[in-house]
């Protein structure tokens, strides 16, 4: 299944909401949530010190789950948390995908 590097920032109060549950809460909440959608949750971390994303998740979802990732947005922004997500490869993923875009012409060339 294609992995996500999935990033939360946290409103202030999701920010608050996190401190009072613990982490432990959320990343169950999110774990289901993500079962749901037939997508699993790899890794889970926390980040509240730094400017920037609060949290960084490593999501496995199935191929063509475009939608997967639309309701676990959709379900973070009305809790008060942003997501941006970016498809991540490993270095034998990515070697194929190099293969492939040999042979893909580039436009003016």
């Amino acid at each position: 299944m294609p992995k996500f590097l999935i990033q939360a920032t946290f409103n202030q109060e999701a920010a608050k909401r996190l401190i009072e549950d613990g982490g432990t809460k959320r990343a169950a909440a999110v774990q289901e949530l993500l079962k749901q959608q037939e997508a699993r949750l790899e890794s889970l971390y926390f980040s509240p010190q730094n400017d920037g994303p609060d949290a960084f998740g490593i999501v496995e979802v199935p191929v063509g789950g475009a939608d997967a990732l639309g309701v676990i947005a959709l379900a973070g922004r009305t809790a008060g948390i942003t997501l941006t997500a970016r498809r991540i490869f490993t270095p034998e993923e990515l070697d194929k995908v190099a293969a492939k875009s040999k042979g893909v012409p580039v436009p003016g060339k």
